[in-house]
């Protein structure tokens, strides 16, 4: 499935750079989020990405406080 996507341009995968992981870790520290959210924050942030597409409203949180237009999506 990652692979197709890839392939179709509907996913790019990001390498971790020294960057993206030293942003990721003050986002840790400053919100007490787990890595792998840090990890998409800082991640869009570097590529600057439209937009984060999210079910988790802390996620879109976050990101909007860090500048970043974030998409809450709740299953209701």
């Amino acid at each position: 499935e990652i692979a197709t996507l890839s392939r179709l341009y509907r996913l790019l995968i990001i390498n971790i750079s020294p960057h993206i992981l030293r942003d990721s870790i003050k986002l840790i520290l400053k919100h007490h989020i787990y890595v792998a959210d840090a990890l998409q924050i800082s991640t869009a942030k570097k590529i600057n990405s439209p937009i984060i597409v999210t079910g988790d409203k802390r996620l879109a949180s976050i990101a909007q406080a860090e500048g970043l237009k974030a998409l809450y999506i709740s299953e209701h």
